[in-house]
């Protein structure tokens, strides 16, 4: 039969070949090659996920569901459902604009990792639920508390709880579940449930978290306490992937939920309850008897009794952490300093291991010199001063240092050592690495004997924080507040002129406070404001459109200039709680950006701002008379006054609730009558104020855009020992003011030479710079 069947086959073969048959066998090898092309377009996908299983469920499949097994996957943006289309007139006629979200998380769809859900009652919420919050709230991205039947009630409590109408508590996990589908499912990766009964390790649920592909469909927990139990205990915790998630509000499968068998439980997911083990936290006072192997890898406690073992069973959690950290820091430094003899000489390693590099200067300018102290003095602190005592936090911060040092030599040499003498030190603040310290010790052992030792210190800096800020913008109006005397008036004529020439004034309302002496009247004919109030007009004016204004305000005062308190507890009445005050000298000359500067450093019931403005010198001690001209920000020009306080931004309620707390110092004028009951000065300035407010910020720093001129500086004539603080601020700002130290200097010299006589370029200015500079020398020396 094979025979037969080999010898028809040939004469089939030879038949065809013999015969005209080449559009029979063409159409063969077309039809082959169109099946081949085309069987990749028709084959159907067969990944697919089964919610039935024989012995319950085990959900691994470490196939991604979402990209292609394609090595030129290119990603493709959908548009459909971000187009808006705007018609105008014709209906055929459209334009498509592509809306982009606010976030660049949402538009690449960027979720947050784990949401918490705890399921508690009203019994509980107050005692279990409060504390489980305390010690797992800053370490998950969301918690929330689900009760039954409370409703929207709100219980006093500063956590978020969603309340059910009905109590039903069979269910509870259920409507749990619909809850959080319909709402967070698209904004979380991961969805941990757990009861309030239960303390939560939460930095050991991140780190699992942190470990496990969103690409996987996760359900992990532990097994409940049966035996032959396959499906996980909601005491001890459940987490669910997204996937999952989604999976079971598809198909409203939430009864299968506990029908699912746990995953990863035997290798990653552990729990410890206190109920099994026979243990009671409460009788034990310390948490170093809680050491135990299984307890120190549970994910979770559960079957706590009191709300007291959650703060025991944190303390005992955080202080394993520091000990594990501080031991692979120990172990981490050992393997550098093996490695290290291994690397190129050239290649220089800071000391301690695993501290920033010493900063390296790239000029001479930018070297980060040694302050040299002893025991007593710091000499040479800074550019301006010789030697200062040692003292206030600096004196404790070097004495730690010392009392570091000493403790470590006694760890070295298994000896008690005394301190006998700190003989000098040296020490270097480097902003991105810290303090560093050279110090040499006088010690004296056991045996009376003397040893100088010398120690080398570092003091890192610690990690730094971003402080989180109000939003503020830069639309608010700012109400510049000036306050004049008659022979002022000059001055601000020519302050309203200088704004008059820029062009980009808005938002800002100018106010003049114009001082009348007793007696005086602002209605008389001889009103020596009068050319200023026409100036005011011609400004409100040409500026009506952009939104700025220009007023003034009297108030009739004694004969001598009252007090900042009392002018502005006086003008404030004017304002309304929520303006923006800014006071500045008369004199001032200030770019616009600087008025932008303002309302973004002055937030309402949160922070002040004080500008550093840039005084000039006097003009007759200045060689480069051109730029001088131009008030540029030169060092041979001027100076940034750290001395000048005067220039303050503020809101208005900050103020007064500022005021409230110092009013048995400084009495508070409500009008003008209060004003015999004023001193001149005060042993507090509006700054102190607002410095010794805990509730406020206060942001100070140098401030190029605002200019002042030079004036002299009045001070006390006599300097006592019992002088004020503002009083020594003012002799400060005097000895500064004059020009810089290299031409006082010289300034000096000529006068002991040259018959006390100084002649400068532009002629003769006497003696008086001389002696007023000498003057101050003395008072501080």
């Amino acid at each position: 039969m094979n025979n037969f069947y080999k010898m028809f086959s040939k004469c089939s073969v030879y038949q065809l070949l013999r015969k005209n048959n080449s559009p029979l066998i063409m159409g063969i090898c077309v039809g082959i090659a169109f099946s081949i092309i085309l069987t990749p377009f028709l084959g159907k996908k067969c990944v697919e996920i089964s919610f039935s299983s024989s012995n319950g469920m085990r959900l691994r499949d470490l196939r991604s569901n979402d990209v292609p097994d394609s090595e030129d996957f290119e990603p493709t943006i959908n548009l459909n459902d971000n187009i808006e289309v705007n018609r105008r007139g014709n209906e055929d006629s459209q334009s498509s604009k592509l809306i982009r979200p606010r976030y660049y998380s949402t538009e690449l769809g960027m979720k947050d990792k784990i949401l918490v859900s705890v399921i508690s009652t009203k019994e509980t919420i107050g005692t279990y639920g409060v504390a489980l919050n305390k010690t797992l709230n800053h370490y998950v991205d969301k918690i929330i508390f689900f009760l039954d039947g409370t409703g929207s009630k709100k219980l006093g409590l500063n956590i978020p709880i969603v309340g059910f109408k009905e109590y039903k508590p069979h269910i509870k996990i259920f409507r749990i579940l619909s809850y959080i589908s319909e709402i967070y499912i698209e904004d979380y990766n991961y969805f941990f449930f757990v009861t309030d009964h239960s303390y939560v390790n939460g930095k050991k649920v991140m780190d699992i978290i942190e470990h496990l592909s969103i690409s996987q469909d996760i359900h992990m927990g532990a097994l409940q306490n049966d035996l032959n139990a396959l499906y996980c205990d909601l005491d001890s915790g459940i987490i669910l992937s997204q996937s999952i998630m989604k999976s079971l509000a598809k198909e409203l499968l939430w009864y299968r939920l506990f029908s699912l068998c746990c995953d990863f439980q035997n290798q990653v997911y552990k729990t410890y309850s206190l109920q099994n083990n026979g243990w009671e936290l409460s009788s034990y006072p310390e948490h170093n008897a809680l050491v135990n192997s299984e307890l120190e890898e549970a994910l979770t406690v559960k079957n706590i009794r009191k709300t007291v073992d959650f703060n025991k069973l944190h303390m005992f959690f955080l202080q394993n952490y520091i000990i594990q950290t501080r031991t692979r820091i120990s172990n981490l430094r050992q393997v550098i300093e093996e490695t290290m003899k291994y690397s190129p000489l050239e290649i220089s390693y800071p000391w301690p291991i695993g501290s920033p590099n010493i900063h390296t200067p790239p000029t001479r300018h930018d070297v980060i010199y040694w302050e040299t102290f002893n025991a007593t003095h710091i000499f040479m602190p800074n550019d301006l001063e010789n030697v200062k005592p040692l003292s206030g936090v600096e004196h404790f911060d070097i004495m730690s240092v010392v009392n570091s040092s000493i403790k470590h030599l006694e760890e070295k040499y298994s000896e008690k050592l005394r301190l006998e003498n700190l003989n000098y030190g040296h020490k270097r603040f480097d902003p991105t690495r810290g303090m560093d310290y050279l110090i040499s010790l006088s010690l004296t052992n056991e045996k009376r004997r003397i040893l100088n030792k010398k120690i080398e210190a570092y003091r890192g800096v610690t990690q730094p924080e971003f402080i989180p800020m109000p939003y503020v913008t830069e639309n608010g109006r700012v109400n510049i507040l000036i306050f004049i005397q008659s022979n002022d008036a000059t001055k601000a004529i020519d302050f309203m002129q200088r704004l008059q020439k820029e062009k980009k004034i808005e938002e800002v309302t100018i106010t003049f406070c114009l001082l009348f002496n007793a007696g005086d009247s602002y209605l008389s004919r001889d009103d020596p404001y009068k050319g200023l109030k026409d100036v005011l007009k011609s400004f409100t004016k040409q500026f009506y459109n952009s939104g700025s204004r220009a007023n003034y305000l009297h108030l009739t005062v004694p004969n001598e200039k009252p007090s900042n308190f009392a002018l502005i507890d006086l003008s404030l009445k004017k304002f309304s709680n929520d303006s923006l005050i800014l006071i500045i000298d008369v004199s001032s000359i200030f770019q616009p950006d600087f008025i932008n500067r303002v309302r973004m450093n002055t937030i309402r019931g949160w922070q002040i701002f004080s500008p550093i403005p840039f005084i000039l010198y006097h003009p007759d001690l200045v060689e480069d008379s051109k730029s001088y001209s131009k008030k540029e920000i030169k060092t041979k020009n001027g100076h940034f006054d750290k001395y000048y306080f005067d220039a303050i931004s503020f809101y208005a309620d900050d103020y007064m609730k500022a005021r409230q707390l110092i009013w048995r110092n400084v009495p508070l004028f409500r009008s003008e009558k209060n004003l015999k009951n004023d001193r001149k000065s005060y042993n507090i300035t509006v700054y102190e104020m607002f410095v010794q407010n805990a509730s406020l910020h206060v942001l100070r720093g140098v401030e190029p855009s605002i200019v002042l001129p030079y004036e002299p500086i009045q001070c006390p004539a006599e300097y006592t020992s019992n002088v004020s603080e503002v009083d020594s601020l003012c002799e400060k700002r005097q000895i500064y003011s004059f020009g810089q130290r290299n031409v006082l200097s010289n300034l000096i010299y000529e006068y002991y030479q040259k018959e006390k006589t100084y002649v400068s370029k532009n002629g003769y200015i006497g003696n008086n710079i001389a002696v007023t500079t000498l003057e101050c020398i003395d008072k501080f020396a």
